[in-house]
């Protein structure tokens, strides 16, 4: 969005990537991988991770990163998107002790 709150479309261009090799994914065929990247400028891109029941995104665009992750509450899912410099979201570190 911008700043008068208005929005704008990108071109983006998909295809799928393989993060397993054939066997493992002849096993597991709801887990899908795609990348996109935007025409003419390859710093803005988009990860979409798919497991058959949600799917989350990783977006870099603008020198910044972006994710929307599901969330679910109730019986129900939801996604959250937010900023990774957000300051208002609690970051956990990757290894736990």
């Amino acid at each position: 969005m911008y700043a008068d709150r208005t929005f704008s479309c990108k071109e983006f261009s998909i295809s799928r990537t393989e993060t397993m090799d054939s066997v493992l994914q002849a096993k597991y065929p709801e887990l899908k991988s795609f990348k996109a990247s935007e025409p003419g400028n390859g710093l803005n891109t988009v990860r979409v991770n798919c497991d058959g029941q949600s799917t989350r995104f990783m977006i870099t665009y603008a020198g910044k990163q972006y994710f929307i992750e599901p969330v679910v509450f109730g019986g129900r899912t939801y996604y959250a998107h937010y900023a990774k410099d957000d300051p208002n979201f609690i970051k956990e570190k990757f290894e736990r002790r």
